[in-house]
Parts: structure tokens; sequence; C-alpha cells
């Protein structure tokens, strides 16, 4: 038995904006599958619907390189 103050914490990240795709059907039963063992807590974090753009372009670079912010849709998909 796993005391609650040191269960592990799983973070789910999940990148489809088709909420019925074999993805995120995946990512539910991962989900569910954390849940009913009772051993760890889940997060979800829909990075489509935070508007996260998947594609490392020049703002990317820039900031990987320390020359740039840090891009608007990685800021915003940052709690």
């Amino acid at each position: 038995m796993t005391n609650e103050t040191t269960r592990p914490n799983v973070v789910l990240v999940v990148a489809h904006p088709d909420n019925d795709s074999a993805t995120w059907a995946i990512g539910r039963a991962i989900e569910q599958g954390i849940e009913t063992d009772g051993n760890a807590t889940v997060t979800t974090h829909d990075l489509s619907r935070a508007g996260f753009d998947p594609v490392f372009g020049e703002q990317d670079l820039a900031h990987y390189r320390q020359a740039g912010a840090v891009p608007a849709d990685v800021g915003a998909a940052t709690p």
C-alpha cells in the first residue's frame, strides 16, 4: 500500500486535435489504468488545446541558442 504523501505523480501529455483519435483513446486508457491501480496520481495535459505548435521553428531555434525569447506557444503551454 502506498502512502498518499509518497505516491508518484504521472504527467500524461497528449497532442492531437481530435478527441476521438486513437491517440486520445490510448491516453484515456493509460490515465484510467493509472487511476484504477491507485498507486499514483495522474495529470493529463492537452497540448493541442493549449495551442502548442509542435513545429521546431526559427523562434524555437533562437531560444534554444539563447538568442531569443520563449516562443508564445511554448510560454502558453507552461503551467
